[in-house]
């Protein structure tokens, strides 16, 4: 699901676990370090609800480095 919401243009939030930081960098993924759902909620209040930027760097993100196709 992380990577699908990459190629929408949607930055991943998630906790700093397992292999989720191998996805994507810190351009397009906001990680929560502590394990709580309250810490997950403040860095989701801290998000803007609409970046353009934000969603092009995604996208782009996901097309360099998960795309089957060559540009």
């Amino acid at each position: 699901a992380a990577l699908i919401a990459l190629a929408c243009g949607v930055p991943i939030c998630c906790f700093n676990t397992s292999g989720m930081a191998y996805l994507a960098d810190q351009t397009c993924c906001y990680y929560v370090e502590e394990i709580s759902v309250a810490a997950l909620q403040e860095q989701l209040a801290l998000i803007p609800a609409r970046d353009t930027e934000k969603s092009k760097v995604c996208r782009n993100y996901a097309e360099r480095r998960y795309s089957s196709y060559r540009f």
